[in-house]
């Protein structure tokens, strides 16, 4: 059997699910989306500085912010076009797998839920909802993290995953 770990993820739509700022804009066909993307595209700052403003409200610990913060901004511009293509998509997808968010409930798997409690758009609600469709899912909700939980909380996210999977293996040997 399997072991699938989530960390502040989605799959498909739901009710509490709030995009951040630079999905909801670079994900909803508009004008205002045309206008941001193309500069975006041309202006290597404009992207950087979005980017890295987008970043600083994933994490609760300000001091995991300023470590990891120069790390993730260095990466901008790579991942700038893998970013544009999944926005792309990203609407279409979320309305495909919320039709078939029934499918996830026939996973055997153990599932950890891992997220932090203190993500503003992966919320506490999302993570529920993951608990409410595995049929052998745990949920931990990690006290003053936020998006990167596992940025935030590194110790607490690696003994939930061992947690995890150690009551998985009694559970094989009962």
């Amino acid at each position: 059997m399997d072991n699938l770990v989530l960390l502040n993820t989605y799959y498909h739509r739901t009710d509490s699910l709030i995009p951040p700022e630079a999905i909801a804009t670079f994900s909803t066909h508009s004008i205002k989306r045309a206008i941001v993307r193309t500069g975006a595209k041309v202006s290597n700052y404009g992207w950087k500085t979005g980017y890295q403003n987008q970043l600083k409200k994933f994490f609760y610990d300000k001091k995991q912010r300023d470590i990891m913060l120069p790390v993730l901004t260095y990466q901008a511009m790579d991942i700038r076009n893998a970013f544009f293509q999944l926005n792309e998509v990203l609407s279409q997808e979320a309305i495909k797998r919320t039709k078939n968010k029934q499918h996830l409930n026939a996973y055997q798997g153990t599932v950890a839920i891992i997220f932090g409690d203190e993500d503003p758009y992966l919320n506490k609600d999302v993570a529920q909802d993951f608990n409410g469709i595995f049929p052998n899912s745990s949920l931990y909700l990690i006290d003053n993290a936020a998006h990167y939980v596992q940025l935030d909380k590194p110790n607490e996210v690696a003994e939930k995953i061992i947690e995890s999977i150690q009551s998985k293996e009694y559970k094989s040997n009962l």
